[in-house]
């Protein structure tokens, strides 16, 4: 039987062991901790994961953030990082994505997979910057980046 759920802090090693057996790029543990490791957030979800008879087949992997300091509004962050699904149930892709649909704050996903980028836009979705760049200033110049990404004003 097919079932699709939130998957929490506490789920943490089971994701972990899911990824590193399912994943493209192989990460050793104390990467993938550093993964899961969210500071901007008090929320305990990691994401969603499928099941099919109670084993995991696919995650989708989200971070939050609850502040949105370069909006200055009130409305959460919701990073995708992950989304792996095993070859067999792949046809069941797209239902772990639309669980997005049940999250309230602004979806962000930084994926240089074009191939997402276009099932992103079939799904709703919409391209903020394509081309977005942070150029430091130069310390010596009178013109300062006035703009903290770390703390409202």
């Amino acid at each position: 039987m097919i079932k699709i759920c939130s998957v929490y802090q506490k789920e943490k090693k089971i994701i972990i062991n899911f990824l590193k057996d399912n994943h493209e790029f192989k990460l050793n543990d104390s990467q993938y901790n550093l993964l899961f490791k969210n500071k901007w957030t008090k929320k305990k979800q990691l994401g969603y994961i499928i099941k099919n008879d109670e084993k995991i087949i696919g995650f989708y992997g989200i971070l939050f953030a609850d502040k949105n300091y370069y909006l200055n509004n009130n409305n959460a962050i919701v990073n995708v990082h992950t989304w792996v699904v095993k070859k067999k149930f792949r046809h069941l892709s797209l239902n772990l994505i639309n669980q997005m649909n049940k999250i309230s704050g602004i979806l962000v996903s930084h994926s240089t997979l074009i191939s997402l980028k276009d099932i992103f836009i079939k799904l709703g979705w919409n391209v903020l910057d394509e081309n977005f760049f942070l150029i430091p200033a130069d310390v010596l110049s009178k013109n300062k980046l006035k703009y903290n990404f770390l703390y409202p004003k």
